[in-house]
């Protein structure tokens, strides 16, 4: 007996006399209860009502009433008999008026003598509200309106029914919306004890023709569980069902069945990837074979939580597999610390034997390969324990008995010739109460569980499937159409044609909204790199300062074939996999006018080498950056005695060069590292023992016969500024499958950075017209602040692409996108995915990126993206696109216009007769012969500069 019931009536050593003696008490219980509760929602106070008349439930009526009062047990079953036959709202009526003539526990007693899990559970619900509302003894009101569950919640949910564009649904990819289904019950565990669960069900309930889902939980996580399936399935539409439904035809028979597992639990069955249409559907068309009238049938999963029980059972088993036990011995492995005990034991008395079962298990351990892929499937995902069940009611015992056949046969599907099968079980006349009770109240049966894994769980059951009806046809609708915005500017390049019924608009990108940067992402051969091209074409013929940085090497030849004739002589082709004459790129080179720019080149570097080993961050702990920030410091102090990536080593092995750099550096807090801490360092700090921690990321780019020549060269071949300045068309060609991925990160990271260097430094204050760099001389012109020429005019803007851009992004590029005005520098930037940026990437893009160009793409960007284009368009316009079509949300005067769809144009001809002429007349103007650069790397090593 619980606690306040026994401390109660022990106290008094009294028992109910009368019903209302028992109500009364019942009452004073929940009013204590409710005392604490005051300033909850009614919820508590209802959910307080249920557990009280749950309790008094459990207590045999001879505990708790006077004998005078106690309902024979012959009378019980005489009220059963009378009541069974009557209409169900007539069958509630009379279980209530024994509640107000004979009491509570009276009626529960009727009623499980009825047999009628459905009454049953109604007539629970009544008495939690009949309690929880305070209703007077007498004069009930009619039973439907208080036959309301308070335990469990109800949702029906109707899933995207896939239909067309018109009725606003959606389709997505068999796998991701199943995927979702999974992700929806992981969520779902974590909102249930381990003596609860949540069902789920699709029905036809008597009456109707349509199959309905189910979702059952309790009611306490109603609002966690709303949400959830909000987040997981945010177009489903999702409404409590205030009542049960009803499957039975009360003057008709009942058939149920249940599902158990053929092979040991441990072996799966078919998951959902395994599918390559939907499941659920032959399931469903099984539905329409049952009748309107007079028919019902349904399927029922309740799902429990062991935690992760069953999970590291098996896991125990595959660990006994691979040791080279029989399947049966490893599947007979005990699940708890005393069985193992046993086993142990039991090894030891047969530990003779040893040697000679060592030989058979390697001779089983081929076979048994398969139980242990087959378990390790299994484990893949959170195993739970389930009950399937599958009941029908018609007319007549052989028709609801081929129903709930009908509703079998789907479950063929899921059988797993190397796995398991599902079996199904017709329940006994003698066993049907029972079950349907269970089936009625949704409770788990433990003696008929089936531990299922969460993907296994999903193919059967899902509340998104591809098609909703038994069609074989599903209608998919096309992306949606938008018009352009009416504010569109009415200059500048185009970008693409916006068709809207009869109506083809050009699409215009202007100059002052180019300054805020565009966005570009699509899946490969969506036409986003068309896009890019198309642009840089116009910005060619316009005379602007063009940058393209292409890590493919693909779409170089087009570009170069769209040069104007006249502008052959501005294109700067930089091609590191042209080794006959490389173009020398000195990454630590700087203005020696302005010092602190030393600090923006080192910091660069040190960020360009994280995002190098990005896969071994451990590799950049303190003690690195100490050591190599002082290195970098020492070479960058006096450039005349080497000032490239070749000197970074050459510190930490030559020490009489490391004292040549020491002797002319005029910052003491360096020398004092070297002489003092570096040199003086024993044991694992020594030098000798730091310096290839360090070197190491160095020399995989100075040992490479193409990198080397390039990176050791002391100038570089062009000056970025000049290049901005002087609207020159730069082309770099970065080939992956030429440079291999390491050597091309790194030069398109450091070209990143040179541009953004010389960026940054269009806001210096005016200073002289020849400016000293490290190594050379170069113009720079007069500005002001805010990026005006004080000697003749505005600055030009610069345009520079970059597609996947992902490999080439640092933190720099954050600060380019927030300022860009100043700087006068306009990025364009293109990728395939979202998850190919860092968090503070994709943020720096997200939020300071002014127009976004979304090509097709993929379900999770779309879902992450849909708010940028949101309201016009949905993750699913974004994610069916057609090729070459894009949706936009264009910068227009500074202001966010609304999104439309836009079409790229065509590409003009192109001469390719021309492309290799402008190569060599690039190659011959900025490249060296690689001979000569050789001899001056070599040179360099036989002696130290004076």
């Amino acid at each position: 007996m619980p606690p306040t019931f026994e401390k109660s009536l022990v106290a008094s050593q009294e028992k109910f006399k009368s019903p209302q003696e028992e109500l009364a008490y019942l009452r004073e219980r929940v009013r204590e209860k409710e005392h604490a509760l005051e300033n909850r929602e009614p919820l508590e106070r209802e959910r307080v009502a249920r557990r009280e008349v749950a309790v008094y439930a459990e207590q045999h009526p001879a505990t708790v009433l006077h004998e005078e009062v106690v309902m024979p047990e012959y009378e019980s079953v005489r009220h059963a008999l009378a009541l069974e036959s009557e209409e169900h709202d007539v069958q509630i009526d009379e279980l209530l008026r024994i509640v107000s003539e004979r009491g509570i526990r009276n009626a529960l007693s009727v009623v499980a003598r009825m047999k009628n899990v459905h009454l049953e559970d109604d007539l629970h619900r009544a008495l939690v509200r009949y309690i929880a509302e305070g209703l007077p003894e007498k004069g009930l009101p009619p039973a439907y309106q208080v036959n309301r569950a308070l335990h469990l919640v109800l949702f029906e949910i109707h899933p995207q029914a896939y239909n067309g564009r018109g009725e606003n649904e959606q389709h997505k990819k068999l796998a991701e919306v199943l995927a979702s289904s999974e992700q929806l019950y992981a969520g779902l565990l974590p909102l249930i004890g381990r003596n609860e669960g949540f069902a789920l069900e699709i029905a036809v309930p008597e009456g109707t023709e349509e199959a309905t889902l189910y979702l059952s939980i309790p009611r306490t996580r109603q609002a966690l569980a709303e949400r959830l399936i909000a987040s997981v399935f945010p177009n489903a539409h999702i409404e409590e069902a205030r009542g049960d439904y009803n499957i039975f035809n009360y003057k008709g028979e009942h058939a149920v069945a249940y599902a158990t597992l053929k092979q040991h639990p441990a072996f799966p069955l078919k998951t959902y990837d395994q599918f390559e249409h939907d499941p659920l559907n032959v399931l469903l068309a099984s539905f329409s074979k049952i009748a309107k009238h007079g028919e019902g049938a349904a399927v029922q999963i309740v799902v429990g939580n062991e935690g992760d029980r069953y999970n590291a059972h098996y896991k125990k088993m595959m660990r006994e597999l691979e040791k080279g036990r029989h399947v049966s011995d490893a599947l007979s492995v005990s699940e708890t610390a005393f069985g193992d005990a046993v086993h142990d034991f039991t090894e030891a008395i047969f530990f003779s034997k040893q040697k000679e079962e060592k030989k058979e298990r390697e001779l089983r351990r081929g076979s048994d390969q398969v139980a242990t892929e087959e378990i390790g499937r299994k484990i893949g995902s959170r195993i739970v324990p389930v009950n399937i069940r599958i009941v029908a009611s018609a007319a007549t015992k052989k028709r609801a008995v081929e129903l709930v056949d009908n509703l079998v046969a789907p479950f063929n599907q899921f059988d797993d010739a190397r796995g398991n099968r599902l079996l199904f079980t017709h329940v006994s006349f003698w066993s049907k109460t029972s079950f349907l009770r269970d089936f009625t109240y949704r409770l788990f049966n433990n003696a008929t569980a089936c531990p299922l894994s969460l993907a296994e769980l999903t193919a059967m059951f899902h509340f998104t499937a591809e098609r909703v009806t038994t069609s074989r046809e599903l209608k998919r609708a096309h992306a949606k159409q938008s018009p352009a915005p009416v504010e569109m500017a009415h200059d500048g390049i185009t970008v693409g044609i916006n068709r809207y019924g009869a109506t083809e608009t050009p699409v215009l990108f202007g100059a002052q909204d180019r300054l805020r940067h565009a966005y570009v992402i699509g899946q490969t051969g969506t036409g986003k790199t068309g896009l890019i091209k198309n642009m840089i074409m116009q910005d060619m013929k316009n005379g602007e300062g063009v940058a393209f940085i292409d890590p493919h090497g693909n779409d170089i030849e087009d570009i170069l074939a769209m040069v104007p004739p006249e502008r052959a002589q501005d294109v700067i082709y930089f091609d590191p996999a042209y080794t006959a004459r490389p173009m020398g790129l000195n990454m630590l080179e700087y203005d020696t006018n302005r010092p602190e720019m030393k600090t923006f080149v080192i910091d660069e570097v040190y960020g360009i080498f994280r995002k190098l080993y990005a896969d071994i961050p451990e590799a950049f702990g303190p003690m690195f950056e100490q050591y190599y920030r002082n290195a970098v410091q020492l070479v960058l102090e006096d450039p005349a005695s080497g000032n490239t990536f070749l000197e970074i080593p050459r510190v930490f092995a030559d020490t009489s060069f490391r004292n040549l750099k020491l002797s002319r550096c005029k910052n003491p807090i360096i020398v004092q590292f070297w002489k003092k801490i570096a040199e003086a360092a024993g044991g694992d700090p020594a030098l000798e023992n730091i310096a290839p921690y360090i070197t190491s990321k160095f020399d995989a780019f100075l040992t490479n016969d193409i990198m080397r020549p390039i990176v050791a060269q002391e100038h570089s071949a062009f000056n970025f500024r000049d290049i901005m300045d002087g609207k020159k068309i730069f082309i770099a060609n970065l080939s992956k499958g030429r440079l291999g991925d390491r050597n091309m990160s790194l030069l398109g990271l450091v070209l990143v950075s040179k541009f953004l260097q010389a960026a940054f430094s269009r806001v210096d204050p005016v200073r002289s017209q020849k400016v000293q760099v490290s190594g050379g001389m170069y113009n720079e012109t007069h500005l002001t602040s805010n990026g005006v020429n004080t000697r003749g005019g505005n600055l030009p803007t610069f345009y520079l692409y970059i597609d996947e851009f992902q490999n080439f992004a640092t933190p720099s590029i954050g600060t380019i996108l927030s300022e860009a005005r100043k700087y006068k520098l306009a990025l364009t930037v293109a990728h395939q995915f979202i998850a190919q940026l860092s968090e503070d990437i994709r943020d720096a893009v997200i939020g300071n990126v002014g127009t976004k160009f979304s090509f097709r793409i993929g379900t999770t960007d779309a879902e992450f993206l849909e708010k940028q284009f949101s309201p016009i368009f949905t993750a699913y316009d974004l994610e069916n696109l057609p090729n070459r079509h894009a949706c936009a949300s264009l910068l227009v005067d500074g202001v966010p216009a609304q999104p439309f769809t836009l079409r790229t144009t065509d590409l003009p001809h192109m001469d390719y007769a021309r492309v290799d002429a402008i190569k060599e007349l690039s190659h011959t103007q900025y490249g060296r012969a690689r001979e000569e650069i050789e001899e001056e790397i070599r040179t360099k090593f036989r002696e130290t500069p004076d």
